[in-house]
């Protein structure tokens, strides 16, 4: 059985888009940084985060608030 799993964003969190030459690009909800996002974004890539995490770009999602400023 799958559970749909809701993250509350917190203060130090944010939203982010990976964006990928082979992949695309991402939007990831509610990450710390940018390990955690470039790993939850190769989750739903379906590839290892260490095979692509040199050639990710990462800039802050349109709609989502820095809330860490």
């Amino acid at each position: 059985m799958k559970y749909k799993i809701q993250r509350t964003c917190r203060v130090e969190r944010r939203d982010m888009v990976v964006s990928h030459p082979d992949y695309g690009a991402v939007t990831v909800l509610c990450v710390r940084d940018k390990l955690e996002a470039v790993v939850d974004a190769a989750r739903r890539w379906g590839v290892q985060w260490s095979d692509i995490a040199r050639e990710c770009t990462f800039t802050p999602a349109p709609d989502g608030k820095d809330e860490t400023a």
